[in-house]
């Protein structure tokens, strides 16, 4: 049947100061059976923050990457910086891939220190 699998996710680095710059790098693979050659697939970057008053996470927003692309391994990268007033805490970033009615997903975790 069809699969959506994420193989390897990262962020890096995992500890940073406000205005820094993260990397994120992952591969994840889109196989169907039969002649289906490009699909389409959505990539989904969510945020959260941990509020340590309410001891939960909060999505502080979403953002989906629409593309087509043969079956097969892909890799799915980008840089993003952070504000240079962003509250130190800790936040994690789901990279969650859906294609053919199948999704998967993987959360990293870093972390945000003034000093």
């Amino acid at each position: 049947g069809t699969e959506v699998k994420i193989r390897e996710y990262g962020l890096s680095p995992s500890t940073l100061k406000p205005g820094s710059a993260v990397k994120m790098s992952g591969q994840y693979y889109v196989m169907a059976p039969g002649g289906a050659q490009d699909v389409k697939v959505t990539e989904t970057r969510t945020v959260s923050y941990f509020d340590p008053s309410e001891n939960k996470w909060k999505d502080l927003g979403a953002v989906d990457q629409n593309l087509t692309a043969a079956l097969g391994t892909r890799r799915a990268e980008g840089n993003f910086d952070l504000p240079n007033d962003v509250p130190e805490g800790r936040y994690r970033v789901t990279l969650k891939v859906s294609a053919l009615g199948q999704s998967d997903s993987a959360t990293q975790e870093i972390v945000v220190k003034k000093s």
